[in-house]
């Protein structure tokens, strides 16, 4: 099984600056984070944005993979994206970076 962040990082990386890191758990959830432009380079972050997958997205895509169906991949992908980018329009970067802004991944982006 692939982690989370080479299963999703390309349908996701457009969303955050080039500088982001992306960080998962070994399980469901995906960490992103990234510097600043106005702080100094290394001393302040974004507040983090912390994608938590449920187990039947991760088994759709890991199938989709599994059976070489790229159109199957592509289209959660771009489900993904949408879902992220509209959730990302309540996100404040400068926020309490001790709290991590959420987003539930569930359903809503098999298409079902």
């Amino acid at each position: 099984m692939a982690s989370l962040k080479e299963m999703f990082h390309d349908c996701l990386a457009d969303l955050f600056p080039d500088e982001a890191e992306f960080e998962d758990d070994g399980g469901q959830q995906l960490r992103i984070t990234y510097p600043l432009s106005e702080a100094v380079p290394g001393q302040r972050y974004s507040r983090p944005v912390v994608l938590l997958f449920d187990k039947e997205v991760i088994a759709e895509f890991n199938a989709a993979i599994a059976k070489n169906e790229v159109a199957r991949q592509d289209r959660i992908g771009e489900l993904l994206e949408e879902m992220v980018g509209t959730c990302l329009q309540d996100y404040d970067e400068e926020g309490p970076p001790e709290t991590a802004f959420q987003i539930d991944v569930d359903s809503r982006v098999l298409d079902l």
